[in-house]
């Protein structure tokens, strides 16, 4: 595969390169993220979970890489939660504490996912019956 070393910044990212921008800039985003993103041990009710952020971090740094790169315009702490929802929702990243009642709770703690693979959504205006 081809690789495109972008130097973004204080950050070098390497993504596939590929036709189309908007899946440029996604991989960007999630290789950086991946990548760069800070990890620690959390300790919560006695349990420790190596290799885990909160997602009230998560948030503040997506923010920030962002901004840094200029990949995409500033977003707000809000879209970055968005984003991170969409991470989920990809099996990119996973809840550590699964909780229902702590749904998008600053304090919320999540890991990379130990699958390394992204489902890929098919849409619904794409299907032919």
């Amino acid at each position: 595969a081809v690789v495109s070393s972008q130097s973004t910044g204080k950050k070098e990212v390497k993504v596939p390169i590929t036709a189309y921008r908007a899946t440029r800039l996604w991989n960007q985003v999630v290789n950086g993220f991946k990548r760069f993103m800070p990890l620690k041990s959390h300790r919560v009710k006695l349990q420790v979970y190596e290799d885990s952020f909160k997602r009230e971090d998560a948030q503040k740094w997506l923010v920030e890489f962002i901004d840094q790169t200029g990949l995409l315009k500033p977003i707000t702490s809000e879209k970055a939660g968005t984003l991170l929802d969409k991470f989920i929702q990809l099996n990119i990243i996973e809840e550590v504490c699964c909780s229902k009642n702590w749904l998008r709770s600053p304090t919320i703690l999540y890991k990379f996912s130990s699958e390394n693979i992204c489902r890929v959504e098919k849409l619904r205006s794409l299907r032919y019956y």
